[in-house]
């Protein structure tokens, strides 16, 4: 059985398994050279890219002059199609390697669907070996990214995790848990709740969410934003942590302003 047979079985046209193959094969490509090397035809390409997307198989990365489309790896398809069948997946590996098509790379990739944001989630804290910090919000610490962090907390020793809830209510079962605790105030500042992810230094995933939900996300592997995340994350657990040392005594009434860091002129 052929490559784009077996993508059939996973709710595939034929022009969106030639699209797909084509990414896996030649890596990020614009519309355009998806086109040459799919054979799909040019008038065609672009709502194929963009049904793909939606679905969560194809991510882009947009810049000022053109649009990048990359391929998901097979794995991340599979979690994310609930009816694909198990022979199926292990066919289509054996016929095709496509992870040994995946190269690591430092584009950041837009996200454009929240199932494929929590499947990102939860595939990085998988693949953790060292290090993973986040701040979450209450709304989204569902039981499947709580069983994941409880499992990470099992197996590392450097696990930092910033939990923010409106209601101050903090309800989880994870422990060594920061509480945020001036949700209001990251709320002024912020518009609106985030999900922020870094793990071994390495990859970052950003998530913004407003009242209809999640408006936007990114994942990358570039080090630099990694590491600001990272440090961005660490701040906050220090300046909690100091706080939490020094909120029974007298000096906290000193510092009630403490968050107003402009000078007035």
């Amino acid at each position: 059985m052929s490559v784009i047979e077996l993508l059939k079985n996973f709710q595939f046209t034929e022009s969106e398994a030639k699209v797909y193959v084509a990414l896996s094969q030649y890596g990020p490509q614009t519309g355009y050279e998806v086109s040459k090397t799919s054979g799909v035809p040019r008038s065609k390409v672009y709502n194929i890219l963009e049904s793909l997307g939606k679905r969560g198989i194809v991510c882009f990365s947009q810049s000022k002059r053109t649009k990048l489309y990359k391929a998901e790896s097979i794995d991340m398809v599979c979690s994310l199609m609930e009816n694909t069948i198990q022979e199926t997946r292990t066919k289509l590996k054996r016929e095709i390697e496509l992870d040994s098509y995946f190269r690591e790379d430092e584009q950041i990739w837009e996200l454009n669907d929240w199932n494929l944001v929590k499947v990102r989630c939860l595939e990085l804290l998988k693949q953790s070996q060292k290090q993973v910090l986040i701040q979450l919000w209450s709304q989204e610490l569902n039981d499947e990214i709580e069983q994941a962090l409880a499992e990470v907390q099992r197996r590392l020793k450097e696990v930092l995790i910033i939990l923010y809830d409106e209601k101050q209510e903090y309800k989880t079962n994870l422990k060594h848990v920061y509480r945020h605790g001036y949700e209001k105030e990251k709320m002024e500042d912020m518009n609106g709740r985030w999900l922020l992810l870094t793990i071994d230094g390495q990859a970052m995933l950003y998530v913004t969410f407003d009242e209809k939900g999640m408006s936007h996300a990114i994942y990358t592997r570039k080090k630099e934003m990694s590491f600001f995340a990272r440090e961005y994350i660490m701040h906050d657990a220090y300046c909690l942590k100091i706080l939490n040392q020094i909120e029974d005594l007298p000096v906290m009434d000193q510092l009630k302003d403490i968050r107003d860091v402009f000078y007035k002129n």
